[in-house]
């Protein structure tokens, strides 16, 4: 988190997005290939370090400025709420469903979902920095991925 804190204001989110969820996937891959060829324990836990630094370094702390930033003002309180609790059922029903499931099929979801959070941050996520509050909303109107609005804070 405090990477991210470091590198937000710095650095366009998007890209931080999309490199965080990739680093993610790519821990995941690790355990993924570790566990399919049996080799040991450093490699599940270089996986999990790898994990951890793309999440913790982008996705953990900057959902919560991204998805506050995209809203418009009468729906940012409402709207940031309710995402953050389907987070919330998300992760909680993960808990419940994830420990049926053998670990390798477990972690090969996990990989699977990260490459197509990838995709859909590239397709659905365009760059906010720079971007008054009040001018979010040009930045949907936009088709192409990653366009970046005229409108920039002077």
């Amino acid at each position: 988190a405090l990477c991210c804190f470091l590198l937000a204001p710095r650095f366009s989110r998007r890209p931080l997005l999309l490199v965080g969820v990739g680093v993610a996937a790519a821990g995941w891959a690790v355990l993924v290939t570790a566990m399919v060829l049996g080799l040991s324990w450093e490699y599940l836990f270089a996986g999990m370090i790898i994990f951890y630094a793309g999440f913790g370094a982008s996705v953990g702390p900057l959902a919560f400025l991204y998805v506050p930033e995209v809203l418009e003002n009468a729906m940012r309180g409402k709207g940031a709420a309710f995402a953050f609790l389907c987070g919330r059922i998300a992760q909680a029903s993960s808990l419940f469903i994830f420990p049926l499931l053998p670990l390798q099929a477990a972690f090969t979801i996990f990989l699977v979902l990260n490459v197509l959070w990838v995709a859909l941050i590239y397709q659905f996520c365009p760059e906010t920095a720079g971007v008054l509050l009040e001018d979010m909303r040009v930045l949907f109107e936009d088709k192409e991925p990653g366009a970046v609005a005229e409108t920039k804070a002077e």
